[in-house]
């Protein structure tokens, strides 16, 4: 059994996202909800560690009041996964790997974010919103006491997993975060905190808010001119080659304008069969305009109901491109407009055939931030 822990402060926000969810479980889960509606915790560690003393459960799952489990089998299918880790540490649905890059996959408010992976990945620290954890001997605690304030105790639990040979990982189980609002009131004195403790283990911490302790010093004004620089040839060779954009637009903000008139866009991905279709109102966390966006993770496969425009994701389109997929009007129907996004970074960049091919036929080509290619095909048919 999994015993979910959560501090809130807002009753209404707790039953219909978070217990809304606990309710539709298809497997038993003890509920512990610490209220700090008074303000009586000042601390994110002092509110769970309380909760968790009344802990039956065998695993422990720490989550904020706006986090809704996007399945009604999600505690049935972490069980296995969660029985089959070794050196086990920390357990979360997103998070950063050592080599900064994201893991996991999360519906952040409007928009899906994250990586889709068809198995447990290994990361180096896992962002707060769900948090696991084997249950300790009673009294022992699962966050620093000494950590004030509500951030960085996650980052802070992982690094010391990490320091005690253990390694935290992210699961296959996406979630919505729906939350209303970004607090980030003390987030950079938890940070500091983390890193005066654990700085002396890890060149660089790598979190959700930022790598350590780039995230927390004075810029150098030097290495920021040259990085600019460099940014603004590399923008530059891209227009010479017929490329929009440029590396200070973000994937998201692009693919938000793109599809901004339509009235139903599909986004496709790789195929995981265990991941439930999701649906979206952007493609940006705060969009100016809302539109249904459904995520699919059938590979090509394109739903029965076709949409106007359908989105080939990075994760999808980099497979396609390493594969030397050609482009195919067939594979997708009736469909009026496609946009395909891959790594503009790869090694098949250029001299691949399916770049060169999506370079041919597109009607659009711009290049976003983090250097995503992105190629816009309008059927003329239609």
């Amino acid at each position: 059994m999994i015993t979910v822990v959560c501090v809130y402060n807002d009753r209404a926000v707790l039953e219909k996202c978070l217990l809304a969810s606990l309710r539709r479980q298809s497997v038993r889960a003890q509920i512990i909800a610490v209220d700090n509606r008074s303000g009586a915790y000042m601390s994110a560690a002092h509110a769970l560690n309380t909760g968790a003393r009344e802990a039956d459960g065998e695993w422990l799952l720490f989550a904020h009041q706006d986090v809704v489990l996007l399945a009604d089998d999600w505690l049935a299918k972490a069980e296995p996964h969660l029985r089959g880790l070794s050196d086990c540490g920390w357990v979360g649905v997103i998070g950063v790997a050592s080599d900064g890059t994201v893991r996991g996959l999360i519906r952040d408010r409007a928009a899906l974010a994250g990586r889709p992976s068809s198995g447990v990945t290994e990361v180096q620290t896992l962002d707060e919103c769900v948090l696991l954890h084997l249950r300790l001997p009673n009294g022992e605690p699962y966050f620093d006491p000494q950590l004030e304030g509500w951030h960085a105790y996650g980052v802070e639990a992982c690094c010391r997993a990490l320091r005690e040979r253990r390694r935290n990982y992210v699961l296959p189980l996406p979630i919505w975060h729906d939350s209303a609002s970004v607090n980030l009131t003390g987030l950079r004195e938890a940070q500091a905190w983390v890193w005066a403790k654990h700085g002396d283990t890890f060149s660089t911490i790598f979190t959700a808010c930022g790598a350590l302790p780039d995230a927390l010093g004075r810029p150098n004004f030097g290495r920021s001119l040259w990085a600019r620089a460099r940014r603004r040839a590399r923008s530059l060779l891209w227009r010479a080659r017929g490329f929009g954009g440029g590396e200070a637009v973000w994937l998201h903000e692009v693919l938000d304008q793109l599809t901004r008139d339509d009235r139903l866009v599909e986004c496709l991905h790789v195929e995981v069969p265990e991941l439930p279709q999701i649906s979206c109102e952007a493609f940006a966390a705060r969009a100016s305009g809302v539109r249904p966006i459904m995520h699919s993770f059938r590979g090509l496969r394109c739903r029965e109901e076709h949409a106007s425009t359908v989105v080939v994701a990075c994760d999808l389109g980099n497979v396609l491109m390493a594969g030397g997929w050609l482009f195919d009007w067939g594979v997708f129907g009736y469909v009026r407009r496609v946009i395909v996004c891959v790594d503009a970074a790869g090694r098949h960049v250029e001299g691949g055939r399916t770049w060169r091919q999506l370079y041919g036929l597109a009607s659009q080509r711009i290049l976003a931030t983090p250097r995503v290619g992105i190629f816009e095909l309008v059927h003329n048919a239609f």
